[in-house]
């Protein structure tokens, strides 16, 4: 599951179960890539999970443009190309919150898979790397099969209501009720995490808190 790209002076390697996460999702959705890099880069990553296009059988985008060498992408991503004006039908998962800024709505975030050393350096991260430990991410219980779980759930949920009310209904307020479930009924406590002198409702993690409930 590890990939020497020489052409692009990459190694990368595949997340456990990612390959059933695409078929399993394949078979509620139609699956789109949107990426901060290149196309060629946007190719190659489809090419490498979904060799035989089975179940990739969207608009795989690339945003950014190599000049010089140098990656030149945009701050945030879009649902244009095939997605344009679909908004209300779509469900977004990116391990980065900051880049769908005008599409928070639709967004399920995935943790990071940060399996190299120079991965977890990369986000600013101490401690040792699963590289490091010797051991991996678990297929069976991991990101992956955590979040197929919420997509089947909010997919069964959109359809459901559609069948009841006859009507399209809007992904975003399905995902947003699921979302206050999480943390229901519980009260949490900031103790010595935010800086003094600021408005604790502004921090990320006090905004993520009032999202989940």
């Amino acid at each position: 599951s590890v990939f020497h790209l020489e052409h692009m002076e990459l190694l990368t390697k595949l997340r456990p179960g990612v390959r059933w996460f695409l078929e399993k999702a394949s078979e509620l959705f139609e699956l789109h890539i949107n990426t901060m890099g290149s196309q060629l880069y946007a190719d190659q990553m489809a090419t490498l999970l979904d060799p035989e296009r089975r179940w990739i059988d969207g608009e795989i985008r690339g945003l950014g443009e190599m000049e010089d060498g140098i990656l030149i992408a945009p701050s945030e991503k879009s649902l244009g190309g095939m997605l344009e004006g679909l908004e209300d039908a779509c469900l977004i998962f990116d391990d980065t919150v900051s880049v769908w800024e005008s599409h928070r709505g639709n967004l399920i975030t995935c943790e990071r898979y940060l399996f190299f050393p120079n991965a977890r350096k990369q986000f600013g991260l101490s401690g040792f790397s699963l590289f490091d430990v010797g051991r991996d991410e678990c297929p069976e219980k991991g990101m992956l099969a955590t979040a197929m779980k919420v997509l089947t759930s909010v997919h069964k949920d959109y359809f459901d209501r559609y069948d009841a009310l006859n009507r399209p209904q809007r992904v975003p307020d399905i995902l947003q009720e699921h979302r206050k479930e999480v943390l229901a009924g519980v009260h949490i406590v900031f103790s010595h995490v935010f800086p003094i002198h600021t408005d604790p409702t502004k921090q990320p993690l006090w905004t993520l808190a009032e999202d989940y409930g």
